[in-house]
């Protein structure tokens, strides 16, 4: 029997209940939501990573497929800005996203793959979106944005053009909010309590000497800190860390970078993606990240 792919817990992109759904994991499932999920009749994926062979043997592909896409993506961000670093210091830069990201698509392609082979899908239903809204600022902000069904969907929807599975795309003002919500960057930093913190520690930078000793990262009471640098005869010193801006995207940059159908080499695969997807701060936002 034909089945309609549903990929995340994202209920407004599930079917009716009288349709046959595929839940392509047990993620799908929220254990709260287990009424509502019930009522369909259903079958889901099993795991590929249950096979603990597998498992082993795709963490050794995925090692080394992590080292040659880092060697790829040295070139293309010198070439990108203009600048002529090392592999080493991309790796230091870039590498920890990488090392998510990477086993992240290796995961999520191999499921989508699984699902293909191992079932009838009559349609995968997704939401519209603009690349300008689901991508992270930086490492940190990308990792709040993998663990949501929302960024998931995202993924699923561009890896499900590589199979030749009907996908049906409708709006919603409530996906695109989601996105807008986790956009750290968007808060302004122009209140009173902010213009005192960068008046203060202007002051701070002006009265330090030489011959001072820097408290970083004490853990202290602010106060204690206070006190601390007055016993050390010194001004309390007080930086605060100026953000680089992050609040500009370049779609037509990203959206060059497209999955084509058929396309089967994973490598090839998280080369695109991640060209796609690339933080702001290593991309749009880098030259302004190194003047802070």
């Amino acid at each position: 029997m034909k089945k309609y792919l549903v990929t995340t817990a994202v209920e407004s992109l599930w079917p009716s209940k009288d349709d046959p759904i595929l839940f392509l994991g047990e993620w799908c499932k929220q254990f709260d939501r287990r009424e509502k999920w019930k009522q369909f009749a259903s079958a889901t994926v099993g795991y590929h990573w249950d096979d603990r062979k597998k498992l082993h043997s795709d963490y050794r592909y995925l090692k080394d497929v992590h080292e040659d896409i880092l060697v790829e993506m040295k070139d293309y961000l010198n070439d990108l800005h203009g600048v002529n670093r090392s592999l080493r210091y991309w790796r230091i830069q870039l590498g920890p996203w990488m090392g998510y990201l990477i086993p992240i698509l290796f995961d999520r392609y191999s499921m989508l793959a699984k699902a293909h082979t191992e079932f009838d899908i009559i349609d995968f239903k997704t939401h519209a979106y603009d690349i300008s809204e689901v991508i992270a600022e930086d490492t940190s902000h990308f990792i709040e944005l993998s663990t949501s069904d929302h960024w998931n969907q995202v993924i699923f929807s561009e890896l499900v053009d590589i199979f030749p599975i009907k996908k049906s795309v409708v709006k919603s003002s409530a996906f695109n909010q989601f996105f807008k919500h986790m956009r750290r960057n968007a808060t302004k930093s122009n209140s009173l309590k902010s213009k005192f913190k960068n008046l203060f520690s202007f002051l701070c930078e002006m009265c330090f000497r030489e011959s001072d000793v820097l408290v970083h990262s004490s853990y202290l009471a602010r106060l204690n800190e206070i006190k601390l640098y007055l016993r050390l005869g010194q001004f309390p010193q007080y930086f605060s860390h100026k953000r680089p801006d992050l609040s500009s995207i370049v779609p037509q940059g990203r959206n060059s970078f497209r999955l084509s159908p058929g396309l089967s080499n994973f490598s090839e695969i998280a080369k695109v993606m991640l060209k796609r997807h690339l933080p702001i701060i290593y991309n749009e936002g880098y030259k302004s990240a190194l003047k802070t």
